[in-house]
């Protein structure tokens, strides 16, 4: 059976020479493969990829293999070791730019400066099966890329496919005046153009400069990938993850230009970061509820429900807030929460919450709360425990929501209240 795989292999890869004599198909003409020299080449021309700086790694589908397979070298490199594992990209296919390659040749020399390897079954070492002519080798940043397809695999339920790395001159400059904080960049980034909290709803990642290509920056850049799918590198540049070429180069593309925006706007205002128009956190939460988002809270207000704004003359903070009912929902909300469950009522006063109203304009469907908080960080604990989750679950048919079902809100300030 082996003699005859082989010479079925064999056979194939014949017939598909043959066919890509007459025809001109060869690796370089795949899509998959044009995509990743498009994307190489849009970089390049950016200005992001000076001499050898930058990589691009591609996580193939198993089509795409067996697409690329008849190509594949006569006899595979030897394996080599990367000194990570993941369980998880065991025998896994990956297109990689080279260590030492340019990204302005790939397009012109696709099969000399980029290549595609195979991972082992124990997934820790790679080897070459088709391209990095002469001697080439993966990026020396492989590990990194590797780590983090792991990571993002995970986090987008195996959606993500593309890890790029690039060297955008004013996300750059930003860790030179910056604090090397997510929420500030993020902030800053959101703030800076409206179409940033929806290209990357979640924010920013930053890492301290480390030594490029070690363990220490991949480990690093994992942990925050776990929450980011990009993550800025201190004096150094920016790494990006996305299922595909278009929406990795643009968020790589949406990043840069916020932060050129943010780079002139410090220029023209004196060097200072505050500035006399802005984006408000308001504003930020009604695009993510417009755009049906699930906008990173943490950033907006490092974790609080509700704003506090007043008090009541006992002492309790007043919060106000919006969310937004399905249309023709209105009596079904009412009679629901006419009939809130004795556990949910008993687990609100529990957590500090008193004089719970909600009212709904029935023209706009907008839902309008009010309570009293005898400690909002107390009851922003409430949110954790399984009886709210349930109640979120239970109304998540009639209203909008997050992607965990919680009620899609927007925090009110308060402008006047009388005791």
């Amino acid at each position: 059976m082996d003699i005859f795989n082989s010479a079925k292999d064999t056979l194939n890869r014949g017939v598909s020479a043959a066919r890509g004599a007459v025809s001109g198909v060869a690796v370089e003409q795949l899509a998959f493969v044009r995509g990743f020299c498009r994307l190489c080449d849009d970089g390049w021309q950016q200005g992001w990829h000076e001499r050898n700086g930058g990589n691009l790694t591609y996580r193939m589908k198993e089509e795409e293999v067996e697409q690329a397979r008849p190509f594949f070298n006569e006899t595979p490199g030897e394996w080599v070791n990367m000194g990570v594992q993941a369980d998880s990209l065991r025998g896994a296919y990956f297109l990689t730019t080279g260590s030492g390659r340019y990204m302005r040749n790939v397009m012109s020399d696709p099969a000399h400066n980029i290549g595609i390897v195979e991972i082992n079954e124990a997934g820790d070492s790679w080897r070459i099966v088709w391209g990095l002519t002469d001697g080439g080798k993966p990026t020396s940043e492989f590990p990194t890329h590797f780590m983090n397809h792991a990571v993002r695999m995970e986090a987008t339920n195996n959606e993500c496919r593309v890890i790029y790395h690039a060297h955008p001159i004013n996300v750059i400059a930003m860790t030179f005046v910056c604090p090397l904080d997510a929420r500030y960049f993020t902030r800053a980034l959101w703030k800076a153009m409206t179409e940033c909290v929806v290209v990357f709803p979640a924010g920013v990642g930053v890492v301290p400069w480390m030594v490029p290509g070690g363990a220490d920056i991949a480990r690093a850049t994992s942990e925050q990938m776990k929450t980011f799918d990009a993550v800025v590198w201190a004096s150094h540049g920016l790494f990006v993850s996305g299922p595909d070429f278009d929406t990795t180069f643009g968020l790589m593309h949406t990043i840069e230009k916020a932060a050129d925006v943010y780079r002139r706007a410090r220029q023209m205002n004196g060097g200072s970061d505050e500035f006399l128009n802005t984006i408000s956190d308001e504003g930020l939460r009604q695009i993510g509820v417009d755009f049906g988002l699930t906008v990173n809270e943490e950033i907006l207000d490092e974790g609080s429900i509700h704003m506090t704004i007043r008090k009541t003359a006992d002492g309790r903070t007043i919060s106000g807030f919006k969310m937004k009912l399905y249309p023709g929902f209105a009596e079904e909300y009412e009679k629901r929460h006419n009939e809130l469950w004795p556990e949910m009522a008993d687990m609100l006063h529990e957590y500090g919450g008193h004089n719970y109203s909600i009212f709904i304009d029935e023209e706009t469907n907008i839902l309008f709360g009010y309570i009293e908080l005898d400690d909002p960080e107390r009851y922003a604990e409430s949110a954790k425990t399984d009886i709210c989750k349930k109640w979120w679950d239970f109304m998540a048919s009639v209203m909008e929501t997050n992607a965990d079902n919680s009620p899609v809100s927007v925090d009110l300030p308060c402008a006047f209240h009388l005791d």
